[in-house]
């Protein structure tokens, strides 16, 4: 048998990815595969560490989507806004990669943040172990 393959998931900030990054580190480290579905701005910060990145989305700056639009910060509408706009279409986005790379290469962990749930979906209907 192979390492295992365990898929992460994350999508937010550096402060957001960077315990992904730690994570797969110290997954590879103990002989298992990680494979990471991000955003595009952050492949570097993966690929560095040896780890196989899956891009999802167009490249976006979390602090400057931000600060550039204040709706994501309107204090009742704004996590309404950011949930419709980012959260759940790279949810739905990395969802579907992950479909697509499960089809040869099969995660046995499936690992997301709470803003990049796509691998957990594909674990629920996959009936695979996962943690949020």
């Amino acid at each position: 048998m192979g390492e295992p393959i365990i898929y992460l998931s994350a999508f937010g900030s550096f402060g957001d990815i960077a315990p992904f990054v730690a994570l797969g580190t110290a997954l590879k480290d103990r002989g298992a595969e990680p494979i990471s579905f991000v955003n595009p701005a952050f492949t570097d910060e993966f690929t560095k560490q040896g780890i196989e990145v899956i891009p999802v989305g167009v490249p976006i700056d979390v602090d400057t989507l931000l600060r550039e639009n204040p709706k994501y910060l309107h204090p009742t509408n704004g996590t309404r806004f950011a949930m419709e706009d980012l959260f759940a279409p790279f949810s739905a986005q990395t969802f579907k990669a992950a479909v697509e790379a499960a089809k040869s290469r099969p995660p046995a962990l499936c690992v997301s943040h709470h803003l990049g749930l796509g691998t957990a979906w594909l674990a629920r209907i996959r009936e695979i172990p996962s943690v949020v």
